[in-house]
């Protein structure tokens, strides 16, 4: 490949040191903030909502054009599943069409089903709570937030060890959509791929429990607990593993699952999708009352700034993952290794998917 065809001055690039975590990218400043009391800031949703997005470009992507009926097929085998029409009408497949290249339909179609399924559990998993909330002040339970929290972390919990066994002796359309979501997976990864896989997806369930039973009315969430759970919820590392899969490449036997450089690559690149997500699905995460848990918020939150202020400082911080993650890649470029290379590749092109997705998705759009 003309990727490997080395230049005189390519030897000497400045290495930079992996870095493993969300956490980790963030500027000595903002790290180890000292706590504060929640009833020590004073903002509400027109706050938060008053900016402009600025130096944020989501690039026009082309769709895969392997898989042209991905869109009906997920509606045909949603609509299964729930027992009555179902249309993608959130653009989930957009970010399938997006960010994944593969020319293996079977693949797309599993990539594009997993994905489905994760934004569906989502809503599942925060509409729940808030149904329970309702449940028990009209039933005037004087200890309903006790009762909330029992039933809540029970209901994580139920899917989280669903998926690590993998079935579920339920009907529901939740329970159908997980079955087939798992066999897709089983089926197209390798079996060290999969235990990672449903590892990941384990975590990011169960990282719901810590969210929303998080004392937001009390203490403004630090940085570093915000990237620790963000890092789990966002599932990027679920999205990672279908990036390997879309361009055939299995870490286990390229003997890189812990090589720091590939690691700090994929945590480069999730940081880049996090903060993508927290911008473009800020309207989201207030209309789902999740006002609290926004990264815009924690740092006007911290740093007493504007609303503006803070999402400049968000988008710098965007094109700061992408730099840091560009030195990652070339990194891996120069081990010459045409498989692992191929994995930067479509990891780029996950992220730049994500970019363009997260700017015209109408899931974000209220």
């Amino acid at each position: 490949m003309d990727e490997f065809v080395l230049r005189p001055h390519e030897n000497q690039c400045v290495k930079r040191d992996p870095i493993l975590t969300s956490k980790g990218f963030l500027n000595e400043e903002y790290q180890k903030k000292p706590t504060k009391s929640a009833k020590e800031v004073n903002l509400i949703a027109e706050d938060l909502l008053a900016h402009k997005l600025r130096g944020l470009f989501a690039e026009k992507l082309e769709p895969n054009p392997w898989t042209k009926d991905a869109v009906e097929v997920l509606e045909k085998e949603l609509s299964e599943a729930y027992g009555k029409p179902w249309k993608d009408d959130r653009d989930y497949t957009l970010l399938t069409y997006s960010g994944y290249y593969t020319k293996d339909r079977d693949q797309f179609l599993a990539i594009n089903y997993w994905t489905t399924f994760s934004f569906l559990m989502d809503d599942l998993l925060i509409n729940e709570k808030d149904r329970n909330v309702t449940s028990a002040i009209q039933s005037r339970i004087l200890i309903y937030y006790e009762l909330i929290t029992i039933k809540y972390r029970s209901l994580p919990s139920k899917w989280s060890d669903k998926y690590k066994n993998g079935k579920t002796a339920d009907s529901t359309a939740m329970d159908k959509m997980m079955t087939k979501a798992m066999e897709y997976m089983k089926k197209a990864l390798s079996a060290a791929q999969y235990d990672r896989h449903v590892q990941h997806v384990v975590d990011w369930i169960d990282s719901y429990v810590e969210i929303n039973n998080y004392g937001f009315n009390d203490k403004v969430m630090s940085y570093e607990q915000f990237f620790d759970l963000r890092e789990k919820e966002s599932a990027h590392g679920v999205l990672a593993i279908c990036a390997e899969m879309s361009c055939a490449y299995d870490p286990t036997v390229h003997k890189m699952v812990d090589n720091k450089i590939y690691k700090a690559y994929t945590a480069a690149l999730g940081r880049h999708t996090v903060l993508v997500n927290e911008i473009y699905g800020l309207k989201k995460r207030l209309r789902d009352g999740r006002l609290k848990y926004s990264y815009l918020y924690l740092i006007m939150a911290h740093e007493g700034c504007s609303a503006q202020t803070a999402m400049d400082r968000m988008v710098y911080e965007i094109h700061d993952a992408w730099t840091i993650a560009m030195n990652y890649a070339e990194q891996i470029r120069l081990m010459k290794d045409k498989a692992i290379y191929e994995y930067v590749l479509e990891m780029v092109c996950l992220t730049k998917g994500n970019l363009y997705w997260a700017s015209k998705t109408r899931r974000y759009i209220v």
